[in-house]
């Protein structure tokens, strides 16, 4: 038979299902002919992903279980049951699967309530991000290579009534589909144990953050896993880019955790540990992934912020502007520097970077004005979503593409948010700052920039375009702040970059490409604040 599939409800993960439904229904409409939804309760969020999945929306739940011949529910754990028991009271009597993080004693007592009111019940998990597809990926083009690379989610299945829900989603490559066995309960442990490892350990990197924070060892701790664990570092930024704004979705899950160890007699408390850590970030939901830093996620757990009355869910994850390409500040009167930021990045992770940067001026960041042609680098692509930017590529014989526009834009930007003080940069960013800085020294009156008296910069290089060289020929009288890591992999660019800057003040911390921050490089922050002070009063 073909089915009428709806789906419980657009979530994030919802939505993503329903539109790989979506376009099974699409490509067999003979095992799938309709996908619906409803939005009876739900937010604006909700309704705005139904729309991106291209799914029909019904009036009610009523209307849903009246319609649907198969239902997938994926709701927040701690609505699993109630949403099962609505179902039922509104007539659904089809295929229901059931694919939320749920202890497999959720699931059969779900199971039952199914088989008992002449349903077809099969238990499901979805392992791993929401999957993307042709129906719902807004940002194809923007995908980093990490996302190209990895293999879609798993849906996992168990139970007696597979075959019917392992025919469907075996008909799209946007997931994959795996029976791993004959008991209900099976593919709800799966994911437990699944998520054990990944929001488990996320959970204790974000408390181990918070106690180093607590005791401010944190750039210790941070420089001495750089040397021996090197891939705790990352997997901690990973939590904390990723995690803060889900986290109310968590606390049930891991209770739900605790409840399958607890089953077995296994030791549950590193799970109820887990939930009560994400019950004490709940409150960031709504804020972007990336918008928030360990210091802000450490001071929520441990009460800092109220105590100090102060309100961290503003969504300001920083200094400076609203980091979504919006160039405005706040008003507060400070000197102004604009921030260009890396390669294949944007203005939101370079607000990001810049989090631990002095506060005694506004920073201001813009996204360039092209989007990247082509995946960013590999540590970009693992921490941040996209979408990114450039501000040029370069050809065979290094001439570069796209650079008049970004002058052009950043000269439009000087005239209508300006004037900017300084000028900041990371990588090509900064290599875009050190032009700047020449093209103002050259010729103030045509120069995009005219006023500047610093530049803060990041892991810099004198720009390589042929026709640019005439503009270095003379050294760069500017005041500069140049720092990069000694095993920087442009550390040569960058010192060939410092040959070019006599007033530049130097700092190399003992990381690679990357921005300082109190964590990483401590010594350079406290630096570049004394600097800073020094620039201002003189520009003063």
């Amino acid at each position: 038979m073909a089915h009428v599939a709806g789906v419980l409800h657009c979530g994030q993960m919802g939505a993503a299902v329903a539109a790989v439904l979506r376009g099974i229904s699409e490509a067999h409409p003979d095992v799938v002919k309709d996908v619906i939804v409803t939005l009876e309760g739900r937010s604006e969020a909700s309704r705005e992903r139904a729309t991106a999945a291209g799914v029909r929306v019904v009036a009610s739940l009523d209307d849903l279980c009246k319609e649907a011949t198969m239902l997938v529910s994926i709701v927040p754990p701690a609505h699993a049951m109630d949403v099962a028991k609505a179902c039922i009271a509104h007539g659904f009597r089809g295929l229901y699967c059931d694919m939320n993080a749920v202890a497999s004693t959720t699931s059969r007592q779900i199971g039952r309530i199914m088989h008992e009111n002449e349903c077809v019940y099969v238990d499901g998990a979805v392992l791993g991000p929401p999957p993307r597809s042709q129906y719902y990926d807004q940002q194809q083009s923007q995908q980093s290579s990490a996302d190209q690379e990895r293999k879609p989610p798993l849906i996992a299945l168990a139970g007696k009534d597979t075959g019917e829900v392992e025919r469907v989603f075996a008909l799209t490559d946007a997931v994959r589909v795996k029976v791993v066995g004959g008991r209900i309960g099976q593919a709800s442990s799966m994911k437990m144990c699944y998520a054990a490892y990944t929001k488990g350990v996320s959970a204790l990197m974000l408390n181990i953050a918070a106690l180093a924070t607590a005791e401010d060892i944190g750039a210790s701790l941070a420089e001495e896993w750089g040397e021996s664990q090197p891939e705790a570092m990352p997997r901690l930024m990973r939590a904390v880019n990723s995690t803060p704004s889900k986290a109310w979705r968590f606390e049930g899950e891991m209770m739900e955790m605790a409840s399958a160890f607890q089953y077995h007699d296994l030791a549950s408390g590193f799970a109820e540990g887990a939930a009560h850590v994400y019950h004490s970030i709940a409150g960031f939901k709504g804020r972007a992934p990336g918008d928030v830093d360990v210091a802000e996620v450490a001071r929520r757990m441990l009460g800092w912020d109220e105590a100090l009355g102060l309100n961290t869910g503003s969504g300001d994850g920083g200094n400076g502007g609203d980091g979504d390409g919006d160039v405005g500040g706040d008003a507060s009167g400070k000197p102004k520097v604009l921030c260009l930021h890396g390669w294949r990045t944007s203005a939101s992770i370079m607000k990001y970077q810049f989090r631990d940067f002095p506060a005694d001026v506004e920073y201001v960041f813009v996204d360039a004005c092209h989007p990247a042609s082509g995946p960013p680098h590999g540590v970009v692509a693992a921490y941040f979503e996209p979408p990114f930017f450039e501000w040029w590529d370069k050809d065979d014989s290094n001439a570069y593409t796209g650079l008049d526009a970004s002058l052009k834009y950043i000269a439009d930007i000087n005239r209508t948010q300006g004037p900017f003080v300084g000028v900041a940069g990371f990588s090509q960013g900064a290599a875009l700052a050190v032009l700047l800085c020449a093209m103002m020294q050259h010729d103030r009156t045509t120069a995009p920039l005219p006023d500047l008296k610093f530049a803060l910069l990041t892991s810099p290089f004198v720009p390589g375009d042929p026709s640019l060289a005439h503009l270095f020929k003379a050294p760069l009288t500017i005041p500069a702040f140049v720092s990069f890591g000694e095993t920087d992999y442009i550390k040569s660019e960058c010192e060939r970059c410092v040959k070019s800057l006599p007033n530049a003040q130097v700092l190399v911390h003992t990381g690679g490409h990357e921005v300082p921050t109190k964590w990483n490089g401590k010594g350079v922050i406290a630096a570049l604040a004394t600097w800073l002070k020094q620039q201002l009063s003189t520009a003063s």
